[in-house]
């Protein structure tokens, strides 16, 4: 018999959905069919299920291979395929009921190439249309191209298309191995050879992970954005080629979707990987003429003309800005048309400045009657712009035979400009009576008459990252929706309920806490206060939530609180039925305490821009009191919720001076201060900068130690982003922030200069200055300019730039001094001494101060300790890989595990009959003294076994996802499997095995041991400090 059409399944540890995956494609009928399950390697119950399905059902056959990822297996399937017909189905994808029968039948008619479907989302919340493919597949149509349906250079994936092999096969189409994104380079270049038909009903679920189980396509990170950019890329040189007619609307595509996947959530990514973004959006916007800019809505604009220009920081604002809702479209006329503006559109050329309005919208029907004949509509809407002019409306829609004509969920609407009203009055739109409707309007002055204020106060709102503050003023400039109203007004408050129709305020009485604005029915509220002597309302609504509340508190400290867009979460704090919450005491200093029940939480400072945050104390709240103090002086406080984990998180950091609070300020102090302070003869100042100023840490901090501890007579200076007294108890040093005044004033005259990355663009560095790259680990990845993608093209200049100021670069080893070279292509002499802060560790390796460390770690002194440092596969999350409970059973040795965490998961969990085995240490245990009283190491593909290794210690490689894992990270400098100085354990059992055979690792690994100490730390001897300082002429008293 022969076969209609073959479905090809590949999967890859998806237990949890193969069997319903597979379940969908079984409920097809009306044709033959043939289904190819890949297994690629699964290690999860994946393989157990579909050899069930297999042993089941005929038609199933099941192939197996080693993990080669999801191109190469959809390969395979496709050369084990019979069918006249070929599709791919996702593991843990639903298809609709029937729907390839569907499908078959049209293309069989129109004996097109192949037949496309919509396509919805799916998770355990419900179904909502993908917005990947709703403007692609408008109607069912066939016999078209994507030449003449250009909407279709919308759909990207392999699973909703039903395929004639015959085409596949003659222009040799395969998809791309090794990389993410693999349906894009091989769907939108074989549009270019198809005659197509669309199938517009819903044919394919595509599902979304949630937390914690997202796939492969679903994250943000270097290897997802890289491989993204590659397909991106990919595509565009094969329309420019092949069909460069399609050119314009694929760029607008990829600026309008794909690219704001990735500025649309930044506050997501880290500073590095934001950069990385940045860097790669400014490389393809080459390709996009200013005519393709002008098609974009005037958002967009915006953004591209930043990046094209290279303004990062105005992108950055700008962003958070749009975000927050602080940038408001305001609709004019202009040259007797109606165009969109905002307080941004000033800085676009002309051409871009003036965007014309499309002012139809859509309203949401809430019901439908009938009544006196007629039928009466109720629907509401937020109008999309700010009105200089109130507007009129006149329903498209008809009645008929008392029918009422509308779309299937809103009914359409145009609008007209007409009269102008005064800017005081806050207006009511109403359509014949049925519903009063709320828009925008400007309340400046409807603001200043409300509140009585005669002044302007100030208040800083914050978003998510804390360099970019911004101020606000009341009273605002700021459209608020709908109507507003006064709710009350005490002698210290003022509430102002911005949607009357559904106040749903509630108070909570709370001696000295904290402040907050909250959304209702999503839209905004503000509360604004009249300044107060550090008496605030708890404010609340637990319905609704949105992203950026704010109000001022007085004696200049701000209190900020933000919720995650899409939840109902509740303040954290409001299950306290201690109202004793935050108060404030004479000393400037914020008391936190209360009971709470079974919960845990952590308090955190912020130590930089990124998220990492310095674990101040963890307590399990069970009927348990606790109360931790802050310094609060000359800081500024964010209070934020966590969904990841029930914690409560303060953030702290260092608002600018007064005569740095502008660019203007500081371009004046960066383009002519500074030049002439370089003028003035140096002096004995040595600046220390480490990871961009998040932290003081590593290298160049042992430095300082060394030069403190000998008393050389050095002013020392360290960059720090936020200077929040955490490194109080360090002696001679000044702190500056990066790009202050005194940061400048520093670097003009500084002797030494010593940074394990790199210091501002803006800095010059002088021929008389000294400047020491102390690096900030041995290379285990690829880095830099070995890192194909890693640095754009355009950047690749003004990288070595800045390598090419060092003088010095100290290395480990003849290899590590080797790949400097190559990825950063310095001209720097180098230093075989070792690592500076590695010298600690033959320094401190006594008895002495092991015990030491021990007894302040509450650990026993007669017990083995093995220290666990693993890689984190996904961001805030720790799943441990290890029954702990077990292993506790299985070795022999009396043992106890430290659980070395990054410091968002040092509130993981241990049960409570574990916890004299199994150790979870926080940041504030410096990891190197975990390596002096560590017997043995378990670690993976962490760069902690370069320094450890100095110890001459046992390690073990605890690599369970070793398959899985060497595909998505970046090439290595080493074999791992072949050059790990220690056994590589792939199960528990593994483990187990290693742990208690530990005496015969010198024997068993001796030379890969020698090969791997000579390779990567044959200089680390303990003197690496003083060996630097004498050649660089620094050694003296």
């Amino acid at each position: 018999m022969d076969i209609k059409l073959s479905i090809i399944i590949p999967f890859y540890n998806v237990s949890d959905y193969l069997a319903e995956a597979i379940d969908s494609v079984l409920a097809q009928k009306g044709f033959t069919s043939e289904i190819i399950l890949i297994d690629d390697g699964s290690t999860d119950g994946s393989h157990d299920i579909a050899v069930k399905y297999a042993n089941e059902f005929s038609k199933i056959r099941l192939i197996v291979q080693e993990n080669k990822g999801l191109g190469a297996a959809r390969n395979v399937g496709v050369s084990h395929a019979t069918g006249e017909y070929i599709v791919f189905h996702d593991s843990d994808d639903l298809v609709i009921e029937n729907v390839y029968s569907q499908m078959l039948s049209q293309i069989d008619t129109s004996q097109s190439d192949f037949i496309v479907g919509n396509v919805a989302r799916i998770n355990n919340g419900g179904i909502w249309y993908s917005g990947l493919h709703k403007h692609a597949f408008p109607n069912t149509v066939s016999g078209v191209t994507i030449f003449s349906n250009n909407e279709l250079i919308n759909d990207t994936t392999a699973w909703n298309k039903i395929i004639r092999r015959s085409f596949w096969e003659q222009h040799q189409a395969k998809f791309p191995e090794g990389v993410l994104y693999e349906d894009i380079p091989i769907i939108l270049p074989i549009y270019i050879h198809a005659t197509v038909d669309v199938y517009s009903n819903l044919m394919y679920l595509w599902r979304s992970r949630p937390a914690g189980d997202a796939s492969i396509t679903q994250s943000h990170d270097y290897d997802n954005i890289h491989d993204r950019m590659l397909a991106v890329n990919h595509v565009y040189n094969v329309f420019q080629q092949d069909a460069p007619s399609l050119i314009t609307t694929y760029n607008e595509k990829i600026l309008t979707n794909d690219f704001q996947i990735y500025l649309r959530e930044f506050y997501k990514q880290d500073e590095e990987l934001f950069d990385y973004v940045y860097l790669q959006v400014q490389e393809y916007l080459n390709h996009v003429s200013i005519e393709t800019l002008e098609t974009l809505s005037l958002n967009l604009r915006i953004q591209y003309y930043l990046i094209k220009s290279d303004k990062k920081e105005e992108l950055l604002t700008y962003l958070y800005q749009y975000r927050s809702g602080e940038v408001v479209n305001v609709l004019v006329k202009f040259k007797n048309q109606s165009v969109i503006m905002n307080s941004w559109s000033k800085i676009l050329p002309e051409e871009l400045k003036f965007v014309n309005a499309d002012i139809d919208f859509s309203a949401k029907v809430n019901h439908v009657h009938f009544e006196d004949n007629s039928y009466v509509v109720n629907f509401s809407q937020k109008l999309p712009y700010l009105f200089t002019s109130v507007p009129s409306f006149t329903p498209v829609s008809s009645v008929a035979n008392n029918t009422m004509v509308l779309n299937k969920r809103h009914s359409i609407f145009k609008m007209f400009l007409i009269e102008v009203f005064a800017a005081e009055e806050i207006s009511k739109l109403k359509i014949n009576g049925v519903k009063t409707f709320p828009f925008k309007n400007l309340i400046g002055q409807v603001l200043k008459k409300l509140l009585g204020l005669k002044r302007f106060q100030k208040m800083r709102l914050q978003t998510r990252k804390p360099s970019l503050p911004y101020e606000l003023r009341i009273p605002l400039s700021k459209d608020l929706i709908g109507n507003v109203e006064l709710v009350s007004e005490t002698e210290k408050h003022i509430y102002l309920n911005v949607n009357s129709e559904r106040p749903a305020i509630r108070t909570m009485p709370v001696e000295n806490p904290i402040s907050i604005g909250t959304g209702v029915d999503a839209e905004w509220q503000f509360v604004f206060k009249k300044q107060s002597n550090n008496d605030f309302e708890l404010i609340y609504d637990r319905r609704n939530a949105i992203n950026v509340e704010a109000i001022i508190v007085s004696d200049g400290f701000d209190i900020i609180f933000l919720e995650n867009e899409n939840t109902d979460y509740e303040l954290v704090l409001v299950n306290t039925t201690d109202t004793n919450i935050i108060h404030m005491n004479d000393d400037h200093k914020y008391h936190i305490g209360g009971e709470y029940n079974e919960k845990y939480y952590q308090i955190f400072t912020r130590k930089s821009q990124t998220d990492e945050l310095l674990p101040i104390k963890l307590v399990k709240t069970k009927n348990h009191s606790y109360e931790q103090t802050l310094a609060l002086k000359d800081r500024v406080i964010q209070l934020q919720e966590r969904q990841l984990a029930t914690t409560l998180v303060f953030k702290q950091w260092e608002p600018l001076n007064w005569y740095e609070g502008t660019r203007l300020r500081r371009q004046t102090y960066k383009g002519i201060i500074y030049p002439l302070l370089r003028k003035l003869p140096l002096k004995n100042v040595m600046v220390y900068g480490s990871f961009w100023g998040k932290n003081f840490s590593d290298n160049p901090r042992a430095i300082y130690q060394f030069v403190t501890e000998n008393k050389l007579s050095y002013k020392q200076v360290v960059v720090l982003q936020h200077n929040l007294g955490q490194y109080a108890d360090l002696d001679n040093v000044d702190f500056v922030k990066p790009g202050s005044f005194r940061y400048y004033a520093y670097l003009a005259r500084a002797r030494y200069l010593f940074n394990n990355v790199n210091f501002d663009d803006d800095y010059i560095k002088r021929n008389d200055q000294i400047e020491v790259q102390t690096m900030h680990g041995t290379p285990l990845k690829k880095l830099g300019l070995d890192s194909p993608g890693e640095i754009m093209p355009s950047a690749v200049d003004k990288y070595v730039a800045k390598n090419r100021r060092w003088d010095y670069l100290t290395v480990p080893s003849d290899y590590v001094a080797e790949i400097s070279h190559s990825a950063f292509q310095h001209n720097a002499t180098i230093l075989p001494i070792g690592y500076a802060r590695n010298d600690e560790l033959f320094i401190k390796n006594t008895d002495e101060y092991k015990e030491k460390i021990k007894k302040n770690m509450a650990l026993p002194s007669n017990k083995r300790v093995v220290l666990y440092a693993p890689t984190w596969r996904v961001r805030g999350e720790f799943i441990p890989q290890i029954d702990f409970d077990a292993l506790r059973e299985q070795i022999t040795e009396d043992t106890v595990l430290i659980l070395k965490l990054h410091q968002f998961m040092s509130t993981a969990n241990i049960p409570d009959n574990l916890k004299d085995f199994v150790k979870i240490v926080s940041d504030e245990i410096e990891i190197s003294d975990l390596y002096l009283i560590a017997d043995v190491l378990i670690t993976d593909y962490s760069s902690v076994m370069f320094d450890y290794a100095v110890l001459k210690k046992p390690m073990i490689f605890y690599v369970y996802d070793y398959e899985k894992y060497s595909e998505t990270m970046r090439p290595l400098y080493f074999d791992f499997k072949e050059e790990a100085p220690g056994k590589l354990a792939y199960t528990q059992i593994e483990l187990v095995d290693a742990l208690n055979h530990i005496n015969d690792y010198e024997n068993d690994y001796s030379d890969k041991i020698s090969a791997f100490r000579k390779k990567f730390i044959q200089y680390d001897d303990g003197n690496s400090r003083q060996k630097l300082l004498e050649t660089i002429g620094a050694l003296k008293k």
